[in-house]
């Protein structure tokens, strides 16, 4: 009789085992937990920067974003320059994942304009209540899951409107909103990502920064629609090489699945513009 491999045999128990106290018990640990934790940052503000050897990389205020999130143990996922309909089909690209293999979502624009909105890459306003929409309703498969929203627009001259939204997240969300003129906004990123890496609770970390924005007259706008206190997560650590090729597999699979609706509605726009294509060639 063969017996089983003992690696396999641990992780399989464990892996039981944590499934269990989970169903049973309403409970788990996020360092034990191999579910992805899954971030988007549409950056709208910075511009990429290309290096001398022709290579392209994200400017300094996203890039610490990113390094933020992915110490906080998300898989984040970055795009720059992007205009409303390309952000419609990544907010419908979101409805055709895997669900099930989610724990947590983060959702980061980052962008600059006149008034106190969101706007895309040719200045048009993005609405929020499109983006709560897609990502709240109760037909959504969003809807249970732990989100955190985080949008932060810079103006040249303060705007004289106030900062409001006309809808609000629903339950399981955090919103925070920051709205600077352009000479403070990496600071005010500074802070806002140096508060994250510091607090375990999101609610005491966002409000934080709302008490020391206050305090600096900077504007902004903090909403907490979660129950209960939400734990920020902490980087999954695969306890042998079987259980770290699965979870690295898990977001392979997450990205292709992504990445194929994706890469569809770009040749479409592209063979909608197929003749100013060629007209800008010749």
């Amino acid at each position: 009789m063969k017996l089983p491999d003992r690696e396999n045999w641990l992780h399989d128990l464990i892996k039981f085992a944590h499934s269990q106290i989970k169903k049973k018990h309403n409970f788990s640990l996020w360092n034990l937990n191999d579910k992805i934790h899954l971030a988007i940052i549409i950056d709208n503000h910075g511009k990429v920067k290309k290096e001398e050897d022709g290579t392209k990389t994200i400017n300094d205020d996203a890039q610490k974003i990113k390094e933020a999130l992915n110490n906080l143990g998300y898989c984040t996922l970055y795009f720059n320059s992007l205009s409303s309909r390309p952000i419609n089909t990544l907010l419908e690209v979101l409805h055709q994942i895997d669900h099930s293999q989610l724990a947590t979502f983060a959702f980061i624009f980052l962008c600059k304009g006149k008034t106190r909105h969101l706007y895309d890459c040719n200045s048009e306003i993005v609405e929020v209540d499109k983006i709560f929409g897609r990502l709240q309703n109760d037909q959504s498969p969003f809807a249970q899951l732990p989100k955190i929203y985080y949008f932060h627009i810079a103006h040249d001259q303060e705007p004289k409107e106030k900062l409001e939204v006309s809808s609000i997240p629903s339950k399981n969300s955090i919103l925070l909103i920051t709205s600077v003129i352009q000479e403070n906004s990496s600071v005010v990123l500074d802070t806002v990502m140096n508060n994250l890496k510091q607090g375990a609770s999101i609610q005491k970390c966002f409000a934080e920064i709302q008490e020391e924005f206050n305090r600096k007259n900077n504007t902004n706008m903090y909403i907490d629609s979660f129950t209960d206190k939400f734990v920020l997560p902490t980087p999954y650590k695969p306890f042998n090489s079987r259980a770290e090729k699965e979870y690295y597999k898990k977001q392979l699979e997450l990205y292709r699945s992504m990445w194929h609706p994706i890469r569809s509605e770009t040749i479409s726009v592209i063979s909608e513009n197929k003749d100013k294509i060629n007209l800008n060639l010749c």
